[in-house]
């Protein structure tokens, strides 16, 4: 029923009542248009430009609580996340984890206080050491900036709030928060997303940067570091050298043959030093290039042993050593046939001989070397040979540890860094894997294993005879 009417002519209130339905008019909806989007399941989109930081921070309280499957955050400074996770927001974030299995991640600033305070998060909800829910929280770091005034809030890739950063050394959610916008427009709101994922994929690549010049300059330092000890390692067998040639030159005629003797052995011995340093590099260069060539033969590896120890042992005569033992049980009657590189399988087994007898103690060194199949590690149904070289020195340093088998592994002066490198390279290039540990009383254990060749043992010694006298 009608309660009261006001009907007039007056030009004053026609003026106003008709710019009141042109207002309305200009910003309705048509009802055709709106008939479609209801017979199609389409709501209309709710924006609300919010005032007060406090209605602001109710909503937002609401919006994390109300979260099902996601919460994308994007904080603009470490304090913004400090603030809004003591007034509740990721506290919140986190119980939606742990109770509803949504998946959260943040976007933030580092700094130690935002790692230390979300980890603690962690532990208050019980998700530390809890995978399960461990998988459902990641936070990756920003780059800070001045640019960047409001935190980001997208949940359930379904509604948005942004809240404009009015002053950041506050400590209240309340005076910190300016004017807040809210969307569940489908359009706006995965534009925010959008620009989530950008950045949350430029993090990741930055990382990725920032890792890679960290190795470079870390490549860097350790090319250094080879170039000084390889300059030393070149120094320490050319001087004697010189020093050597000059005196025969100039008392040859007062030397005895025994002097004279000494004097060669000295210079040969410092020679192939010189030689096994120039190989080592070309080595390293033939690995980096790819262009290492195995000359495969089937070969008994205990007889390269053998011969490896043979060779070290002669070598270390007047070097580092010197009543150090290598101990080795020769198995001849149960001979393991591989298909090697019978030169590389060589230079495997001596430097890694070499390698341990410059760590040993120099009186009562030892060096103990075990071959055995192992059937636990086969793989692809091929069996493989453990050899493992075993020392008493003073085991691998832990500073070394990780890069043990990289370029220019190395902190003394007693080798390039490159002999390891080159071991990994040839038991790899063989179908076999190297690693090594330190021992629980002293020294380390370096192992290896190469795949092993089953052939019938007559026929495999005739073949193998044959290829010795080739």
């Amino acid at each position: 029923m009608t309660q009261s009417l006001l009907l007039s002519n007056e030009p004053a209130y026609v003026c106003h009542f008709l710019s009141i339905f042109e207002e309305l008019w200009k910003n309705g909806i048509n009802a055709v248009d709106r008939l479609k989007d209801i017979e199609a399941g389409a709501d209309l989109a709710d924006i609300e430009v919010i005032q007060s930081s406090s209605r602001a921070g109710e909503l937002y309280l609401e919006l994390v609580k109300s979260a099902k499957e996601e919460i994308l955050f994007i904080f603009p400074s470490t304090t913004a996340l400090i603030r809004q996770g003591k007034m509740g927001a990721v506290p919140l974030a986190m119980e939606a984890v742990k109770k509803r299995a949504a998946k959260v991640r943040i976007l933030v600033p580092y700094s130690k206080e935002v790692e230390d305070r979300i980890m603690l998060m962690k532990a208050e909800l019980g998700l530390v050491g809890r995978p399960i829910y461990n998988d459902g929280i990641d936070v990756r770091y920003t780059e800070q900036t001045s640019g960047t005034m409001a935190t980001i809030l997208v949940v359930d890739r379904k509604v948005s709030l942004v809240m404009e950063l009015r002053d950041d050394s506050t400590k209240t959610f309340d005076e910190a928060i300016g004017l807040s916008t809210y969307s569940n427009s489908k359009a706006g709101v995965l534009s925010y997303v959008a620009i989530f994922e950008n950045l949350w994929v430029l993090t990741e690549l930055y990382k990725q940067v920032k890792e890679a010049n960290e190795r470079l300059m870390l490549h860097d330092k350790m090319q250094q570091d080879f170039i000084n000890v390889a300059a030393h390692e070149l120094r320490t067998p050319i001087q004697p050298i010189l020093t050597t040639v000059g005196l025969l030159h100039s008392t040859k005629a007062h030397l005895s043959s025994q002097q004279m003797d000494d004097s060669l052995e000295m210079i040969h011995r410092n020679a192939q030093r010189l030689k096994r340093l120039a190989e080592d590099i070309l080595d390293v260069t033939k690995i980096e290039t790819q262009s290492l060539i195995l000359n495969k033969e089937r070969l008994n590896l205990n007889d390269v042993v053998i011969s490896a120890i043979k060779d070290v042992k002669n070598r270390i005569q007047d070097r580092w050593v010197g009543e150090a033992q290598i101990l080795y049980e020769s198995k001849r009657d149960d001979s393991i046939f591989i298909e090697a590189d019978r030169y590389r399988v060589s230079q495997l087994v001596t430097n890694l001989l070499s390698n341990a007898l410059k760590f040993v103690k120099r009186h009562d060194g030892l060096v103990s070397i075990n071959i055995e199949k192992k059937e636990e590690d086969v793989a692809d149904g091929q069996e493989v040979v453990l050899v493992s070289i075993k020392d008493n020195g003073t085991g691998i340093d832990p500073d070394i540890f990780p890069r043990l088998f990289e370029k220019f592994a190395s902190k003394s002066f007693k080798g390039t860094g490159l002999g390891l490198f080159i071991c990994r390279s040839i038991v790899e290039a063989h179908g076999g894997r190297i690693w090594a540990e330190n021992n629980t009383d002293e020294g380390a254990t370096f192992h290896f294993t190469l795949p092993i060749l089953h052939v019938n043992d007559n026929k495999m010694t005739g073949r193998f005879n044959n290829d010795n006298k080739k």
